[in-house]
């Protein structure tokens, strides 16, 4: 009997709240909707801070999300917000004010362990992170986003499971810029770069002994011999007008070889798809380059149409 009053209490507590707020159901994007249309339904409960607690469900009756608002119809946050996992898991934490994210805020995995730290500055929408390992919960990586959700200053990178550095790197507006270092794990130098506008000016490579050795990027992307989008213009008729029309993404693997595999191309033309990837089939790239070593490496574009033509 106790059992099953514990089983039932959840659903009075959901139940009881409708009958003192407003009950709606709404999509993903939080617009109103009909219940048929709808991924949650949400009930509005005014507090004594003047603000309106929003909070919405899964249909499998699971908090979604918990967000204070200043008015009713959720315009302006304004508060504490919780989000969830459809499994019960908290997914995200913070604190609006205005309408912005302030102060300290906190993301986890699905599993529950942390995911990432965020401390908002007065600046709108500049933050410093922390971001974690989902095994291990130690930080994989830190640094600041500016306002245009760019790196910016100083980012450190950690060696897995481990408190030492692998990387020390600046960013200015997301570009590379300036000194560029790389450790070994004892902690010994390996690589210092120097970069300007994102692009490698001069490099120095070290032994773990500290002696100088020949220098070669730690990376090197694929590179096509012409530009993805030209190649699909000049040889595609049905390119120009279906990337007008609807961009879509692309992606494949480029091999140690060369050789372009697995093309995905997400467009619902089926014979301009083949014509596409008919194309980039015969495509010719210089392959990805990890510590000097030909790799296979994946590949993706956004192919769409720009203000100048291509």
């Amino acid at each position: 009997m106790r059992l099953f009053i514990a089983f039932l209490f959840p659903f009075f507590f959901i139940f009881q709240c409708a009958a003192q707020s407003d009950t709606v159901f709404i999509n993903e994007l939080g617009t109103y909707v009909s219940r048929e249309q709808a991924s949650y339904y949400r009930f509005v409960i005014p507090t004594d801070r003047n603000t309106y607690l929003l909070t919405d469900y899964f249909f499998n009756h699971q908090l979604a999300r918990s967000v204070e608002y200043k008015s009713k119809l959720g315009s302006i946050r304004e508060g504490d917000a919780v989000y969830f996992f459809s499994t019960g898991i908290k997914k995200e934490e913070g604190r609006f004010h205005h309408g912005f994210p302030m102060g300290e805020w906190r993301s986890y995995y699905a599993n529950g362990s942390m995911k990432e730290r965020k401390i908002f500055t007065e600046t709108l929408a500049t933050y410093y992170t922390y971001q974690f390992d989902s095994s291990s919960s130690q930080i994989e990586e830190e640094g600041a986003y500016d306002l245009f959700g760019k790196k910016t200053g100083t980012w450190k990178r950690y060696f897995w499971k481990s408190e030492q550095l692998q990387n020390v790197t600046h960013y200015v507006v997301g570009k590379k810029q300036g000194e560029q270092i790389e450790y070994y794990l004892s902690g010994a130098i390996k690589r210092k770069e120097y970069f300007e506008n994102n692009k490698v000016k001069k490099g120095f490579q070290y032994d773990m002994l500290g002696n100088k050795i020949h220098y070669f990027p730690a990376f090197e992307y694929p590179v096509s011999k012409e530009p993805i989008y030209r190649v699909l213009q000049n040889e595609v008729p049905c390119y120009a007008e279906q990337v007008s029309l609807h961009p879509f993404n692309l992606r494949f693997l480029v091999t140690k070889a060369g050789e372009v595999k697995n093309i995905e191309i997400e467009m619902t033309d089926e014979a301009c798809k083949s014509e596409l990837k008919k194309v980039i089939e015969k495509m010719k790239w210089k392959p990805a380059k990890k510590e000097n070593q030909w790799i296979d490496y994946p590949v993706s574009f956004r192919m769409r149409t720009y203000g100048n033509g291509d």
